[in-house]
């Protein structure tokens, strides 16, 4: 019996999900679907114009069981393409159907602005803006992700004056430029100020000092197997230690 859905009570937040037309979907379990129906209201009309949209068989679903409770549930992290709109989950098997209510996918407002350099250039200022995705939860999340998004723009105001910042394919940073001597003082972003190009935004308005750029906390990157495969004859991990620390460590910071 399907009793939960990864991401709490109607709504899964995308990370960097794909633009398109909100759909309303279904998810089937044993064959773990989700049913959508293209539109603009993100509703179905009918039960028929649900439509299959993925399965159980793909990678992002976790199936759990409860030896105490004897209850099954299922996780599905949401890929990075998944479009935004309306799911639900249907389990078929030979003997019933189970149907889920429905739930949301939506837009996420987790992105975080980690800080601002400048630099002058002639007579102007280059601002080069640094950003985050939110990291993955690993008690959670089943896919790893970019640790920063890409594209869109950035809102922000300096000293009164009204400025946007672009994204910057070869940097990977979002720059603006503003006349004259901008290299001290704060940037102010509103909120929601940041938008990347799938249509997540940042949160709260934040002020930045202008020269820091605050340090991104990620949890560590889990070896083949999720464990330590002994190196040879038996002595320290095959994994070299900068790419898969042994042991992982806390996560988050701080937490034993």
């Amino acid at each position: 019996m399907l009793l939960g859905i990864a991401g709490g009570a109607g709504t899964l937040m995308r990370r960097r999900p794909r633009t398109a037309s909100a759909a309303a979907a279904e998810l089937v379990i044993g064959t773990l679907i989700f049913l959508g129906l293209p539109g603009s209201s993100g509703h179905a009309s009918t039960p028929n114009a649900w439509r299959a949209v993925t399965s159980d068989l793909n990678p992002g679903f976790e199936w759990r069981f409860d030896g105490s409770s004897s209850i099954y549930s299922a996780v599905f992290d949401v890929p990075t393409d998944f479009p935004t709109g309306t799911y639900r989950f249907k389990i078929t098997s030979a003997r019933y159907t189970l149907v889920s209510h429905s739930f949301a996918i939506a837009d996420s407002s987790r992105l975080s602005i980690l800080g601002v350099t400048a630099r002058r250039s002639g007579g102007a200022t280059v601002l080069r803006f640094f950003t985050a995705n939110p990291a993955p939860d690993p008690n959670v999340n089943l896919w790893d992700r970019a640790r920063t998004p890409d594209g869109g723009a950035i809102l922000f105001t300096h000293d009164g004056a009204h400025g946007r910042a672009t994204f910057d394919t070869a940097t990977h940073a979002w720059i603006a430029r503003l006349p004259g001597d901008a290299t001290s003082g704060t940037i102010r972003v509103p909120q929601h100020g940041f938008t990347d190009r799938w249509g997540n935004t940042s949160g709260p308005a934040v002020g930045l000092r202008i020269g820091a750029v605050a340090s991104q906390h990620w949890p560590p990157v889990m070896p083949v197997g999720g464990f330590c495969v002994p190196g040879p004859f038996g002595h320290g991990c095959f994994w070299p230690q900068a790419v898969y620390p042994w042991p992982p460590g806390s996560y988050p910071p701080g937490k034993p």
